[in-house]
């Protein structure tokens, strides 16, 4: 067996896994009664905290396990997560809502044929479906992971049983069913988190031991100080050295958040335009507390448990501090985030497939039904590939969160570059950007494989180049006039640009954010880290 013996925390493990199975069996029952398009893209029918709950569910990515495992050994740097709530989700109300919603696309790639042409959209959902197979295979192993841990199968086997529970639902449920279940998801996780985070605070010797710690992170800076070491080295091995590490923070949350087909579509599914914007919002901030409290874990971790993997540290702080009949509950609170990650990556994927790639490019009459069976063989397919080809090359990374960070540079820091060009330029046509994405791509995975260079200094390289190479192709472009594409035709009926007039509509609250932001940063880098 692992490290319980068979007991009612095994129990409460194999009930939530179960009632995940039941659940999303019922949802998928009742889904059939929705209209045959709203399998792949969702109703939009969700108020604003629902939509900060099922996009907070995704944006955990990989699990808590990961972000503890940065805590353990890069300490509390929470600042990189925290350019998600002062940046990205500001520039997302004020810019990247107002065009979705008023342009009225249903997915990132229908923005994109919209903005450029057929090529560039295709490009984009390849490359994002080569993303959701790589995260998928990572989320699966940590899944996989925690059921050898504490039930005692092998990781390959639990991953296999987390692919079949989740494979179930999505595929005979679609979108509607994953969101459902992704509310309860949400709720799951943020009580269970919020259990471990304050039990391992209190038994550490709570707030007075914690400020005290006095040991050194892998890059000699404090294990409490929220800001990375400042490092010009293009080929440190620091985690989002300074000053740097903050503007590929901004990027890659662009990308990851408002350019993400998987984010945009659960973003979609809010029943207004406000109920998007302020759930986007709140999202930012359930972020920070999130994260903040899985980098607390693997700080205390690091100091209880200095030689093991960064990555068992959360779970040998359950181990360590909750009680028998309580760790499977606690455990199952992990296996949602894993598995909220999971089923948004299925579901975009297949989505991505069969809407933006079979259905534009081979079959533009397809029938819904026809769609649906195109995409649960793509979602198939995908986990099959995570599972035997992926998962393996993940299990190899001592910090999985550290193997995501080089494939977010290689494709993302391409994907802001593209979505900045769409909608802050006029000038950039179809053919640039395609040429320009492709490029950009070649040489971020080029320097990857040839280099070392850290993954900060690769990603910006890559976004700015992208840009450069777009412009240079388009120099002899004229400005194009679009309708809802761009800052600068994107409209209100009064006839006012939309990001002014969602300025004056949101801007004390995003005000408080930074503002809030900025302030604890100073006290705690002023008066706490030492």
């Amino acid at each position: 067996m692992g490290l319980l013996d068979f007991d009612i925390d095994h129990l409460v493990i194999l009930l939530y896994l179960v009632s995940i199975f039941l659940l999303g069996a019922y949802f998928s029952k009742k889904s059939k009664r929705d209209a045959k398009e709203d399998f792949l893209t969702g109703k939009r029918e969700l108020g604003w905290f629902s939509t900060a709950l099922v996009i907070l569910s995704m944006s955990i990515d990989t699990g808590i396990m990961g972000v503890a495992g940065v805590g353990y050994v890069w300490g509390f740097a929470i600042q990189p997560n925290a350019a998600n709530m002062w940046f990205v989700a500001p520039l997302v109300v004020l810019v990247f809502i107002p065009i979705y919603w008023k342009s009225g696309i249903k997915t990132t790639p229908e923005y994109l044929e919209k903005r450029f042409d057929t090529r560039t959209s295709t490009l984009f959902s390849l490359m994002m479906a080569i993303y959701n197979v790589v995260i998928l295979g990572t989320s699966i192993y940590l899944g996989g992971l925690i059921l050898n841990e504490f039930i005692g199968i092998s990781t390959e086997f639990g991953a296999l049983l987390l692919l079949l529970i989740v494979g179930g639902y999505v595929i005979f449920g679609g979108m509607n069913t994953v969101l459902k279940v992704n509310i309860f998801q949400s709720i799951f996780i943020l009580i269970t988190l919020f259990v471990i985070g304050v039990v391992t605070f209190i038994s550490f010797g709570g707030w007075e031991t914690f400020i005290n710690i006095q040991g050194q992170t892998k890059a000699e800076t404090s294990l409490l100080s929220t800001l990375g070491k400042y490092d010009l080295d293009i080929f440190t091995e620091s985690w989002y050295p300074l000053p740097f590490g903050i503007l590929w923070a901004c990027i890659a949350g662009m990308s990851w958040i408002a350019c993400n087909y998987g984010m945009v579509q659960r973003l979609l599914t809010a029943k207004s335009e406000v109920h998007a914007q302020k759930g986007i919002l709140m999202m930012g901030v359930l972020h920070v507390i999130t994260f903040s409290i899985a980098y607390i874990i693997g700080i205390i971790s690091s100091q209880k448990f200095p030689d093991v993997l960064p990555d068992k540290s959360y779970l040998l702080s359950i181990q360590a501090v909750i009680p028998k009949g309580g760790r499977g509950l606690i455990i199952s609170g992990l296996i949602a985030s894993l598995i909220s990650t999971v089923d948004g990556l299925l579901t975009a994927t297949g989505t991505s497939i069969s809407l933006d790639i079979y259905k534009q490019l081979f079959k533009p009459k397809a029938s819904s039904n026809e769609l649906k069976k195109v995409a649960r063989i793509v979602q198939v397919s995908t986990m099959i590939i995570a599972l035997f080809l992926v998962m393996p090359m993940a299990m190899k990374s001592p910090i999985i969160t550290d193997f995501i960070q080089g494939v977010v540079a290689d494709i993302f820091s391409v994907i802001s570059a593209l979505f900045c060009l769409g909608i802050f330029t006029r000038r950039i046509n179809g053919k640039s950007a395609f040429y320009a994405m492709l490029i950009g791509i070649i040489i971020s995975v080029s320097i990857h494989f040839l280099t070392n260079i850290n993954f900060v200094y690769r990603g910006i390289f890559s976004f700015f180049i992208t840009i450069i190479v777009a412009f240079a192709l388009s120099i002899n472009s004229k400005r194009k006039n679009f309708e809802n594409l761009t800052i600068y035709d994107c409209l209100e009926e009064n006839g006012q640009k939309s990001i002014i007039f969602h300025f004056h509509k949101m801007k004390l609250p995003i005000f408080f954010v930074i503002i809030m932001w900025l302030l604890f940063t100073i006290v705690w880098e002023g008066f706490i880290v030492h």
